[in-house]
């Protein structure tokens, strides 16, 4: 069976984009504080 470029391209493409999109989605907001940090009196200096 020959492999067809394209199609591979197109796979390794939607898989980078997957893997892309979970490790977005998981990762923590910038500029926040954590209820914990809040507790101690931080406060965020750039909003």
């Amino acid at each position: 069976m020959k492999s067809n470029p394209s199609r591979t391209l197109f796979r390794t493409l939607f898989a980078t984009g997957l893997i892309a999109a979970s490790l977005c989605s998981c990762c923590p907001k910038h500029n926040t504080l954590t209820q914990a940090e809040i507790a101690d009196g931080w406060q965020l200096l750039f909003d």
